[in-house]
């Protein structure tokens, strides 16, 4: 991954994994329908790396904005299998399934690993300004903690 990053010019080399995805998708540029192009490709053409799996995520977040939910909550239940224990996908899938498909149990088991691995999921400040999660998922998310 780090000739990847080096090829394209990222200002550092050893980002976390899926910060490395999210950089390399905004170089490719785009707007969201084009980036779930990019996860595609990123996913596609680097499947033999680890940090595709975390570009799926990203593929995941991306589906879940442009509306494509079903297929969204479909990805992010795989990813969250083997990515156990990444805060990140199983918050979004608790604020998914609490959302969407008013699975309020899954949910809350969801957020509960989440919120153990990582308790700043609580706060949606911290999901919106330093996580940057797509609005309609901090939308969920926010419905999901105020039980709305």
């Amino acid at each position: 991954m780090v000739s990847i990053l080096f090829a394209l010019g990222s200002p550092n080399l050893y980002m976390n994994p899926m910060h490395a995805c999210l950089w390399i998708c905004r170089e490719l540029k785009g707007t969201n329908l084009q980036s779930t192009t990019n996860w595609y490709e990123v996913i596609e053409s680097y499947k033999d790396l680890a940090f595709s799996e975390y570009a799926r995520v990203g593929r995941a977040l991306t589906l879940y904005e442009v509306g494509d939910r079903e297929e969204a909550i479909a990805e992010m239940e795989d990813v969250s299998i083997s990515l156990k224990g990444y805060p990140e996908i199983h918050a979004a899938l608790a604020a998914a399934l609490y959302a969407d498909k008013h699975a309020a149990l899954l949910a809350e088991n969801q957020f509960a690993i989440a919120t153990l691995l990582d308790p700043h999921f609580t706060d949606l400040s911290y999901v919106r300004d330093t996580k940057h999660r797509p609005p309609s998922l901090i939308s969920s998310l926010q419905h999901f903690i105020t039980l709305s």
